[in-house]
């Protein structure tokens, strides 16, 4: 990265700026609505800093784009409406030492972007108000006290996790048994059809007598 003394306005204004937005990832500043904007700015200083006279060298600018690429990462991960979503764009969040030299404080807003995904999750498989409290769902559970420790949190997950399994193979059985029944029905359905089709062509009196005793209850019809 380049020293301090060669750096441009607009890169130490980078650089401010990027600080402030990652301790607000981290949670140690107050986020709100600056934050997307934040990010926005320094995503359209980065093709300014290329044309600068004194842009900093190649490196230094991919170092940049991974940081804001990363933070980027975050906000869409927290703006995933859905768990699902959201869980899958929190797995693509760049992270890790080729992000970032800073990689203590990247971890950290990767590790607390994975939690916020994981309490989304547990929120949506207990039915709990991810804006309120858990006690209108103490009272219908019978009272639950407290978090969920992360063993019970686990404990939950397979055990919805083998009902679902459970119920998928009971409806795997069921579809196999409906499909051996309707074939057996088909069969005595199309025996008929083609037994009815076949005595239709004689008059009473007129059946063969082979035929009489292979279908002895026709004549009775007849």
């Amino acid at each position: 990265m380049d020293p301090p003394a060669s750096r441009s306005r607009l890169e130490i204004n980078f650089i401010r700026l990027l600080e402030e937005t990652q301790q607000m990832a981290n949670g140690n500043k107050q986020k709100d609505w600056t934050f997307e904007k934040y990010i926005g700015w320094l995503q359209e200083k980065i093709p300014e800093m290329e044309k600068s006279p004194n842009a900093p060298n190649d490196e230094t600018l991919k170092h940049y784009k991974r940081q804001v690429d990363f933070l980027r990462g975050v906000l869409e991960a927290e703006n995933c409406t859905q768990v699902l979503d959201s869980g899958t764009a929190t797995q693509m969040i760049p992270h890790g030492p080729a992000t970032t030299s800073n990689h203590s404080l990247t971890q950290q807003i990767h590790q607390r972007a994975q939690a916020k995904t994981t309490n989304r999750l547990r929120q949506d498989l207990l039915g709990l108000d991810p804006n309120g409290d858990e006690r209108e769902f103490r009272n219908r559970k019978g009272g639950l006290s407290g978090d969920i420790s992360a063993e019970d949190f686990q404990s939950q997950l397979l055990s919805d996790e083998q009902k679902r399994e459970k119920m998928v193979e009971d409806m795997i059985i069921m579809t196999r048994e409906w499909k051996e029944q309707s074939k057996i029905t088909n069969k005595i359905i199309k025996k008929d059809i083609d037994v009815w089709l076949c005595l239709s062509e004689y008059s009473p009196g007129d059946m063969p007598t082979d035929l009489e005793r292979k279908y002895p209850f026709i004549t009775k019809v007849l």
